[in-house]
């Protein structure tokens, strides 16, 4: 029985370890996570930051807490599997609500044009962050939302056929 509660001891003390190293590099309580594809390196390692709610989510959908270079090329995807496509998303805004500097990561299938814009809550166009061609992969735009009256806004962002819409909310 001593035995058993000190293998359940290692590892939670693991997983508590593996939360604190993910959290770095996010904002308030978020936790890192990552998703390797496309081989060895990592070199299309993507990472986002989520609230530790959804970890259990993102790892049932193939994200990890691991950083990508434990878990990439140790066997990850065998013979003849199918390496899963990076899909293009609007991934974050943070933080949010927002004062002043605010980040926006998304990610892209493939090199492309991506606009972002604010509009406000009844549909009227409000500015345009910006309209640039970005590498595939994960990208991140920040953007000084102080500019804006306190109130909920939200961000569009448009790339080739993708579109998406998220809620900001702008504080003063």
């Amino acid at each position: 029985m001593k035995t058993i509660k000190i293998i359940v001891t290692v590892i939670v003390l693991s997983v508590m370890n593996q939360f604190a190293e993910a959290q770095n590099n996010c904002p308030g309580n978020k936790v890192r996570m990552f998703m390797g594809l496309r081989g060895c390196g990592c070199n299309t390692c993507q990472k986002i930051c989520v609230d530790p709610v959804d970890v259990p989510t993102y790892q049932a959908n193939g994200w990890s807490l691991i950083g990508c270079s434990k878990f990439c090329c140790a066997g990850f995807f065998r013979t003849g599997e199918v390496i899963p496509a990076i899909e293009t998303s609007l991934t974050e805004i943070y933080p949010n609500p927002a004062a002043g500097s605010v980040t926006i990561t998304f990610t892209l299938s493939q090199q492309g044009e991506v606009t972002l814009e604010i509009f406000d809550v009844m549909g009227r166009f409000v500015t345009t962050i910006t309209h640039d061609v970005f590498e595939e992969e994960s990208n991140e735009v920040s953007w000084d939302a102080g500019v804006l009256n306190q109130g909920i806004y939200f961000l569009k962002m448009k790339a080739d056929d993708y579109s998406a819409m998220k809620r900001i909310s702008i504080i003063k």
